[in-house]
């Protein structure tokens, strides 16, 4: 599933990266162009606990209760480089977030 987003910009002085909320900063909220819907982005470096699970659920919760109209959703993604075996069993019964895998390789080549 492909998702066309945009970065969420409440005002002037705040957009949706790394965006401050009373449950926490939220790394990316974005929009989706054609429903907009809310998606939250979560990014993990490394491997991704079950302790995302419970953070992510936190952002999408204040987001569904103080920026969503009653006909739109918030929906979720973990990224990581990879994800454990305990978020893995989470992640079945949470049907609004999905993970996803990256892979980040720097290579600084000497001159």
């Amino acid at each position: 599933m492909h998702y066309l987003i945009f970065i969420y910009t409440m005002k002037i002085d705040q957009s949706g990266a790394q965006f401050n909320t009373p449950a926490g900063i939220i790394d990316f909220l974005t929009v989706n162009k054609n429903t907009n819907d809310f998606l939250v982005i979560e990014l993990k470096i490394g491997k991704a606990s079950d302790k995302a699970i419970g953070q992510i659920l936190r952002y999408m919760g204040y987001i569904k209760k103080e920026l969503c109209k009653e006909d739109k959703d918030v929906k979720g993604f973990i990224l990581g480089e990879d994800i454990d075996d305990k978020a893995k069993y989470a992640l079945n019964i949470v049907p609004n977030i999905e993970f996803k895998k990256y892979k980040l390789n720097i290579q600084i080549d000497k001159e």
